[in-house]
């Protein structure tokens, strides 16, 4: 108990220093979201407006003090305020209407690229020097060093605007009705595969390395000889044996991947440009730098 609530002060401590920072960050900055705005309305905001945003946005001139603990408040209490890029849209209905497809994209990314690299791993794990471990790990390994944005635009160009294989913008046709459809679900698929495809060829090299350190040492366990001088068939002492137990880091990564969801997929669904709602919209955006006018500005 004494180490689980060791653990749990120190998240504690880790998500006030970082939603302290943001707050910092955000007030130490030349300009302020106010300004941005004025400056798109071309001067034509009055005093009476400028000063009303700023009061509402959290960066009017009460003490600094004063503003963090407001801004502690109405992130303890969800108040996440009206966003700066869609004003005066809630931020919660902007995170609302990009959840969907971020858990659809990082999701799908996410499964494809563990199953597809624990199966690599084991394989080259099992027949060390060959093929397969010889040259896919300096292969994926030098793929997964290239920015996510890079290859996103990269597949892109290549294989929708010179090849046409794919779409190249937007999660489903236009004018294509969303219903739980195959052919909305086969749209929506080839829509998926390129932002997919990027973050799979990016993250599978470090899935596949994980899996066959793992995999090496468990071969080299006494059970797994002690299999072998039994004559079982060698695929069923990988599965049954090696596999089983060397799986179970992979397991607690995958637990751990699933919280670097939102961080992953942005890069490739901008360049893709998936949407933000069903409504099929033309503007990228991106929920996770979104900001909040009250609570995160």
């Amino acid at each position: 108990m004494r180490f689980i609530l060791r653990r749990l002060g120190f998240y504690l401590i880790a998500f006030w220093a970082s939603i302290t920072l943001n707050f910092l960050l955000q007030r130490f900055m030349p300009g302020d979201p106010v300004s941005r705005m004025f400056a798109r309305t071309q001067g034509k905001m009055q005093p009476e407006q400028i000063e009303a945003l700023r009061k509402m946005l959290g960066v009017d001139t009460r003490p600094l003090w004063e503003q963090y603990v407001d801004y502690m408040h109405n992130i303890l209490t969800g108040q996440m305020g009206v966003s700066i890029s869609r004003f005066p849209t809630p931020v919660t209905e902007v995170i609302a209407s990009q959840i969907g497809w971020t858990l659809l994209l990082g999701g799908t990314a996410l499964v494809f690229a563990a199953i597809i690299g624990n199966l690599l791993g084991m394989l080259a794990a099992w027949r060390r020097g060959g093929a397969i471990d010889s040259a896919l790990p300096p292969l994926l390994i030098f793929i997964g060093s290239f920015p996510y944005f890079w290859l996103a635009m990269g597949a892109l160009y290549l294989f929708g605007v010179v090849l046409g294989w794919f779409p190249i913008r937007h999660a489903f046709t236009d004018g294509l009705e969303p219903a739980f459809t195959w052919e909305f679900i086969g749209d929506v698929g080839a829509h998926l595969v390129l932002p997919a495809l990027t973050i799979v060829l990016v993250s599978i090299g470090g899935w596949m390395l994980g899996m066959r350190n793992t995999m090496i040492a468990t071969n080299a366990e006494d059970y797994i000889t002690m299999a072998e001088a039994k004559g079982l068939r060698p695929g069923r002492i990988m599965l049954r044996y090696a596999a089983r137990n060397a799986m179970l880091p992979s397991v607690t990564s995958f637990g751990m991947s699933l919280a670097s969801w939102w961080v992953v997929q942005c890069s490739p669904r901008w360049c893709s440009r998936i949407p933000a709602s069903a409504t099929n919209s033309s503007t990228p955006s991106k929920a996770s730098t979104t900001r909040s006018c009250r609570a995160c500005s």
